[in-house]
């Protein structure tokens, strides 16, 4: 009985690990697989709208709220007619951060003003400080948006990625650091004061998930986003994109 006992610690202690991994395994692809359908949802909004791209934000910068109330819209509220489904806004593997919930409220169905309920994906509106191409494809370009022809390398251009509670990655200038908080390695800086700078988020063992501006999703490392290209920024977060 012993000896029976002790097999079956010893293959408890050898499954489980493989079944953690492969647990985390299915909700990455469960993620990438968000990521795909905004991708879809980002291109058919930019070819109805004479193929502008989504603005990460319309409005106030600093919540959304519903028309009664004022004048906020993020990208998910953009996008949402053509993605038909909020869920997909939602990484399995999000717990929230900062007092973030992973769960998009679309604007129009709050009640007053918010800035916890915006999902778990960020546009990249990076650089904002910056001039053309040495930025993010969400940032306004004087309120109208960038257009698809003004990405001079869409498959090296970020779009969206695994976020931390809040719409955007972005910063004005510089590049932003590498850290860790609570249990996620993150690249950018965030303000839990006002929600509206975030940071792309590796939470699939260390990977993050990235919708890429020509539409493909590839788990990467922030390592790997970290290059440098023209000027030294981070040239995966430039419109630029080399």
């Amino acid at each position: 009985m012993l000896v029976v006992i002790a097999i079956i610690a010893i293959l408890a202690a050898i499954l489980f690990p493989v079944f953690a991994q492969a647990r985390e395994k299915a909700r990455q692809i469960s993620c990438a697989s968000n990521l795909q359908q905004i991708g879809l949802a980002c291109m058919q909004y930019s070819q109805d709208y004479d193929e502008h791209l989504p603005q990460s934000w319309m409005g106030t910068p600093f919540w959304s709220a519903p028309p009664s109330v004022g004048f906020g819209w993020k990208w998910m509220d953009e996008v949402l007619p053509y993605a038909k489904s909020t869920q997909i806004f939602t990484c399995p593997d999000d717990g929230g951060l900062y007092g973030a919930s992973p769960t998009y409220i679309p604007y129009y169905q709050l009640t007053g003003q918010d800035n916890h309920h915006y999902g778990s994906y960020a546009m990249n509106s990076s650089y904002w400080g910056q001039g053309y191409p040495d930025l993010g494809p969400g940032n306004s370009n004087g309120g109208s948006g960038y257009t698809l022809s003004s990405l001079m390398n869409p498959a090296s251009t970020i779009w969206v990625t695994d976020g931390n509670g809040t719409y955007q990655v972005d910063w004005p200038n510089g590049d932003p650091p590498f850290w860790n908080d609570a249990g996620y390695e993150q690249l950018g800086w965030f303000v839990p004061a006002n929600g509206t700078e975030g940071c792309t988020v590796a939470r699939h063992n260390n990977m993050t998930n990235v919708l890429w501006c020509d539409g493909h999703v590839k788990a990467m490392s922030l390592g790997a986003l970290q290059q440098k290209g023209y000027n030294g920024y981070y040239f995966q977060y430039t419109m630029r994109g080399q």
